[in-house]
């Protein structure tokens, strides 16, 4: 279980600068949990990602979990610009970067970085720049440098910018495999249609605060705060609302 407990977070602490992103957040999360994180523009969805994910220092005792066997969690996160991820000049050593000073041969290593770029649908050269790639192949990719370290807790923030259709179809069968392994997932999302029919649960920060924590069948009861926050309301929902029989909106 993840627990996230009165997490705060500002930005330049101690300058006339300062910004408080997060205040005061708390929720858990059991395993095998898939969780969307949703709120206006700037309500801190991505700060609380970088926390969670240890980018961000944060207070001891705010962000705990149990371990296993002694160790804590592996983290990932895929931010929302991929090729500010980048840091490396071939597909090779980007994706395999997770793999340094583990004691795999060079053969291994290439196999591996090959095996997870296909789970993304990359089998093309591992020796071409992924600054060279269109911005949908880098989210994938993005996405396969973190998958590639086998995260017990995969944070997404916004994966479906620049996403074609069948890159939509990559992130829905990452997001079913980590589930089933019975790992942590967080999606931040302005694509509610999309972010619906994947997540268990919802978040919904406002000016770093957590003002509403539900299960998606609740997702109704919450529609006119969300409404009022300019928050989307997936079709899925609306065609329930509307009182439409299952036969309408099943599979959307």
């Amino acid at each position: 279980m993840l627990k996230v407990h009165h997490l705060s977070y500002v930005y330049n602490q101690h300058t006339p600068l300062q910004i408080e992103a997060l205040h005061k957040v708390s929720f858990s999360v059991v395993k095998g949990e898939t969780i969307g994180v949703i709120g206006p523009s700037g309500s801190g969805k991505s700060c609380l990602f970088r926390c969670i994910a240890g980018v961000l220092e944060t207070a001891p005792g705010m962000i705990t979990w149990e371990k296993s066997g002694g160790v804590d969690p592996v983290r990932g996160l895929v931010i929302q610009e991929p090729e500010q991820q980048f840091f490396l000049d071939n597909l090779l050593d980007e994706v395999g970067f997770a793999l340094s000073g583990r004691n795999y041969t060079q053969e291994e290593r290439e196999a591996k970085v090959k095996a997870v770029l296909a789970s993304v649908g990359y089998e093309g050269s591992l020796k071409i720049s992924p600054f060279r790639l269109s911005g949908g192949w880098q989210r994938r990719v993005a996405l396969a440098s973190i998958l590639v370290m086998e995260p017990e807790i995969l944070l997404l923030d916004e994966p479906t910018v620049g996403l074609d259709a069948a890159g939509l179809t990559v992130v829905e069968q990452i997001v079913a495999k980590e589930r089933n392994q019975g790992h942590i997932v967080f999606i931040s999302s302005h694509d509610l249609d999309f972010l619906y029919h994947l997540v268990d649960r919802f978040l919904v920060l406002v000016d770093g605060r957590l003002v509403a924590d539900f299960e998606k069948a609740m997702f109704g009861t919450y529609r006119s705060l969300l409404e009022r926050l300019g928050i989307g309301i997936p079709e899925r929902v609306q065609l329930e609302d509307w009182g439409l029989p299952p036969a309408f909106w099943e599979g959307i």
